[in-house]
């Protein structure tokens, strides 16, 4: 599987929020968690390919309740992880776990600075509670000495943008400040919205994505599975990557109307 390099894997679109950036709230698609039949087979499939792979699509990976084993196991494979949470979940127990698993990076997710227009940004969430979790996950870290790379995550919004220069830089100390540019989820999401994104996709050239149910898809932000290309158990990722790799986004009906078009 030469150039296939990064895999996004779904570990479950369930989601406690409702974020303005993001498509949950209209995402048809059936909720549910990732087997570890499928996920074994996804990482048995790109062991010795795959570098790096992302543990989460369109869902919270902290509500899977096998996701250390997850970890663990795509960790051993030679593969660095990364999950990203709203740190809802992010408890004294969690943080326990997920120091003391394989994890190689984490991105905790804070739009704002301020509890008015976070909780406008991350609708359902508790800001004191993600400020609580954050803060004392970073210091846990610290005073373990985890080698886990921590993210401190902004997404830009209308909303935020004010913050866009000082975010992050004085409430906390993690390893690096990710200012990430928002996503219309090929023009889904948030219509009207007037920050564009900037990023260029070149996601046919070196990585594919693996939804929850198995379905092996274009593009991690394709929340309904409309791209689909195979399945894992079905179809050997092999084959399908063989056929789909160099594709011109140009060229597919979902990618169309994204921001990010490339190629």
């Amino acid at each position: 599987m030469k150039n296939l390099t990064h895999i996004e894997t779904e570990l479950t679109n369930h989601c406690q929020l409702s974020c303005i950036m993001c498509p949950h709230s209209i995402m048809t698609r059936e909720k549910g968690f990732m087997s570890w039949e499928i996920f074994k087979s996804v990482i048995d499939q790109c062991r010795g390919y795959a570098k790096t792979m992302y543990l989460h699509q369109i869902g919270e990976p902290l509500l899977h309740r096998d996701l250390i084993q997850f970890i663990d196991y795509a960790s051993e494979a030679g593969i660095r992880t990364s999950i990203s949470t709203n740190c809802l979940l992010l408890d004294k127990e969690m943080t326990r776990k997920i120091l003391e698993s394989k994890l190689s990076e984490i991105t905790l997710c804070l739009d704002s600075l301020n509890k008015e227009i976070y909780e406008k940004i991350r609708v359902g969430s508790n800001y004191e509670q993600v400020i609580k979790n954050i803060t004392y996950f970073i210091l846990e870290k610290k005073r373990v000495q985890s080698k886990i790379h921590c993210q401190l995550q902004m997404i830009k919004v209308s909303l935020n943008v004010q913050e866009w220069d000082k975010f992050g830089s004085i409430l906390f100390q993690a390893d690096e400040i990710l200012k990430k540019n928002y996503s219309s989820f090929a023009g889904n999401v948030g219509k009207g919205e007037k920050i564009s994104s900037g990023f260029k996709c070149d996601k046919t050239h070196n990585s594919i994505t693996i939804n929850w149910q198995g379905q092996i898809l274009v593009c991690c932000r394709d929340y309904d599975g409309i791209t689909s290309l195979g399945e894992i158990g079905k179809d050997k990722l092999e084959d399908v990557w063989k056929k789909h790799k160099g594709t011109r986004c140009s060229t597919i009906q979902f990618c169309q109307r994204c921001e990010n078009l490339k190629s």
